[in-house]
């Protein structure tokens, strides 16, 4: 599942160091809760914002093929915060691994190397939910 998180006229995006572009940011969801549940609270968490998020609704789900090496369904779900004191960028670290977090203004979506692709044709949020 992955994340379209909006504060401020501005998009979320995530990197980390096996993956040199900027991405959505994304997590799994717990076997035995809800996925919008897990999914919330993981993102909470990994983003230290208590309870200043909201899960708004789906927006996408997405498929796609890597390498032949395995199918990729994700669920892009929207999420609004509503106050944050996070900074324009920062780093997130959990146990040996570290993700910079950087908010990135929307009308500037179209500039640099940012997954999934489609974010760039993008030009406003589906009024329903849609297959990708």
């Amino acid at each position: 599942m992955a994340a379209v998180v909006f504060y401020d006229d501005n998009i979320l995006l995530s990197k980390n160091e096996l993956f040199p572009a900027y991405y959505l940011p994304s997590c799994r969801v717990d076997m035995t809760e809800r996925a919008e549940v897990s999914f919330l609270a993981e993102l909470k968490q990994s983003l230290d914002l208590d309870n200043e998020a909201e899960l708004v609704r789906p927006l996408w789900f997405a498929e796609g093929f890597q390498k032949n090496a395995f199918h990729d369904l994700t669920l892009y779900l929207q999420v609004n915060v509503r106050q944050t004191n996070l900074g324009k960028s920062f780093r997130q670290v959990d146990e040996d691994s570290w993700i910079d977090y950087m908010w990135l203004p929307l009308d500037q979506i179209n500039q640099g190397d940012i997954y999934p692709k489609f974010l760039k044709e993008v030009k406003e949020l589906p009024q329903n939910f849609s297959f990708i």
